[in-house]
Order: C-alpha cells, then structure tokens, then sequence
C-alpha cells in the first residue's frame, strides 16, 4: 500500500465547514398561534387565520427577512381551558418566542393569568381591558393586545346613544368573558357621564338559541338596546326585538363583520356598530396619512386573495400583530422571548390596520379613540353615521 495522500487545502476547508454547518440548529424560531378557527367564534378565527397564513407565506418567499422563523397555527375552538392549555404546551417549547392570539376575551383572560409564571409573551387579539391588566390594574408585563380595550368601546357607543339623544337604556351581555368586561365598562362610563341611563341589565346565554325569554324582560319604555355579545346570541335577540316592532338597537364591536350581516338579513338594517376603521370605504380614506395607508393596503392585500367577504377587522388585528412582531425581529439580538416583550413594549409609534398603537410600560393596549368608528347598517353595508345613506 501507498503512503496517504494528505487532503488539499481547499478539500479541508470544505470538510470544515460541512462540519460546522452540521453542529449549528436545524430547528427555526417558531411563533404560536392560538385561534378559534372553529366552533362559535370561528367568524372572528377563521379569518384571523387565513390573513396569517398570507403574510406568513409572504414573508417566507420575501428575497431577505430579519429573522426567518415558522407559524405554528392551533384551533382553540374559542375554549379558554383549551387555550389556556394550548398556551402551556408553547411555553414548554423553547424553539417558541411568541404567541399570537386567543382570538376571544375569555380564552385570552385565562392565558393572562399564566403568563406572569410562564414568561412567554403574547400578543392578543381580543378586546378585554382586563387581558392586559390585573385585578389591581397593574399592567401584565408579559399580554399586548392588538384589539380595542372595552373601556373605548364603551365610550363610543355612549357618544353614538348620546349623539342620536338616547338618554334611556337597556343592557344585554353575554354571560363570557367578552360580555362581562364590556358590560362592566359600558356601566362604569356611562355613570361617570351622566347623560345616558342605563335602567336594565340582564346576561344572556352566549350559546341561547331562543332569545324571547331575554327580550320579554325590557322595560317597554326605553330609548334604546344595547347588546354587547359575539355570534350566535346578539343575531339570535335582534331577530327577537325585530319581531316586537321597531327598537333602536346598538352593538359592540363584537358585532363588525359582514358575516354577522349576512346573517340577519334584513333585521340588520338600521342597526349602529361600532367597530375598526378598516370597514371604511376606500374613498373614504386618506392614503396620504400613515394611519389610512395601512388599512387601504391591508383592503388591497385582502382583496386580491379568496378571502370571504369585506376586509375583516378581526383579521386586521392578526396582521397588526404578525407585522408588530416582524418590527421586532428587524432589531438585532432577539433571540429570547424576554428580548420579545421588550422590543413589543418600545416599539414607537405603530402604525395597524386597528389603529395607531403606542405602548408603553404602563400601556399594553396602547389604542386610544380614535381606533373606532360608529356605523349604520344600510342595505347590508357598513355606513359611516356622519355620512348620508347611499
């Protein structure tokens, strides 16, 4: 036998780095996504799934990103003890920086109360002020939420019931997380301001099939209805009202889809939403202004895809979230999820298709006002209230 032959410098360098190469991870980052794409609330899921599956696809296929990484989408069919077990299981992985979702107030509520333990941070999609808040209102260092607080919402519909000189009230809410926490916000601010009495308030069924049990308890003599609820009890109780005759009826922003529309049919007419500024017409929006170039876009970006239906607000706050969290990864060094939570809390001034969010230490929601618009139904579309019929 020959002596070896030694190995060329260049064949070296190549066992080098073939070598190297197959000591580095194989696994990428993962962000958890925990929607109710089915059961009840599945209108509100579904298309929170559908936009980040786009934008997941898109950013994948971009010729650079910041930081590749993979969605790993789960179905809490709206169940908080679900969601809150799914939320588990992604803390347990360590390859999991973030969470985006629960899509419902209750689900997400139930999370909130692990998150302080299990220090993963999430990025909610629902509406409960008391997602980002605990029993002391001291800020969950580890919750954001990219739907508007409860407490704006309260305040928008009373200035609605007051503008339309609505001083007299009664208040059904669904017996859920959502429900509650509206319910006790609209209370809260509508005895703060004074003008708008709220003289009945009964829970409902979230899941009631028959409604005239509940309609049968209003007082006859009252200026308006508000139902503060997620599908099926509000279509279920409008139906009701529709058939004792004519009510002024208003809803929360619970209620701003065009599948919840389409599922009243006629009893939708004459109903005042409110709800994103994404159910906007594009000629009623600014391009010029960053606020309104983000809806637009987002309008465009769901309307050249086989999504059903308008642009969906509840899809809105998936991609305000998704991009929040593409804004972090640009940043170097986000390599942990504490890293996470601290690019969240300091990202500036965001410009979301839900509005123009600013969070802060003591701010987790970080939405003001101007994040709602009221709407009228007409001819089963969604009518800015200051704007003539069309």
């Amino acid at each position: 036998m020959g002596t070896p032959r030694p190995y060329s410098p260049l064949l070296f360098f190549l066992l080098l780095t073939v070598s190297a190469c197959s000591e580095q991870p194989t696994t990428l980052p993962t962000v958890g996504v925990i929607v109710a794409s089915e059961g009840p609330a599945d209108y509100i899921g579904r298309p929170e799934q559908q936009v980040l599956e786009a934008l997941e696809k898109e950013y994948s296929l971009a010729p650079s990103t910041p930081m590749p990484f993979r969605l790993r989408i789960v179905n809490s069919a709206g169940d908080p003890a679900r969601a809150a077990s799914l939320y588990r299981d992604f803390a347990a992985d360590t390859t999991v920086l973030a969470v985006i979702g629960p899509s419902t107030s209750g689900e997400a509520i139930a999370v909130s109360s692990l998150a302080d333990e299990l220090k993963l941070p999430v990025l909610a999609l629902a509406a409960s002020k008391k997602i980002v808040v605990d029993t002391t209102d001291h800020v969950r260092p580890w919750m954001f939420k990219f739907a508007q607080n409860d407490d704006l919402a309260a305040a928008a519909l009373l200035t609605a019931l007051t503008a339309d000189g609505k001083t007299t009230v009664g208040l059904l809410y669904s017996d859920d997380g959502f429900g509650k926490s509206g319910a006790e916000q609209f209370k809260r601010a509508a005895s703060q301001l004074g003008a708008v009495r709220v003289l009945y308030v009964s829970a409902y069924d979230p899941k009631l099939t028959t409604a005239e049990p509940v309609v049968r308890g209003l007082p006859p003599a009252l200026d308006a209805v508000v139902i503060w609820g997620t599908a099926p009890g509000p279509t279920e109780i409008i139906h009701a009202l529709r058939k004792r005759g004519p009510t002024s009826i208003y809803l929360s922003h619970g209620n701003a889809s065009q599948d919840f529309l389409a599922n009243l049919g006629a009893d939708a007419e004459g109903l005042v939403v409110i709800g994103s500024r994404v159910l906007l017409e594009q000629s009623a929006l600014n391009p010029a202004l960053p606020a309104d170039k983000v809806i637009s876009d987002y309008q465009l970006f769901w309307g050249k895809r086989d999504f059903r239906g308008p642009p969906s607000h509840f899809g809105g706050h998936a991609r305000d979230g998704f991009q929040a969290l593409m804004q972090v990864f640009s940043k170097p060094g986000i390599h942990t999820r504490a890293a996470v939570r601290d690019g969240l809390e300091n990202l500036g001034t965001y410009y979301g298709v839900t509005g123009t969010f600013r969070f802060s230490p003591t701010d987790h929601a970080g939405l003001d006002a101007s994040a709602f618009a009221t709407f009228r139904i007409s001819n089963g579309r969604f009518v800015p209230r200051d704007m003539p019929n069309k």
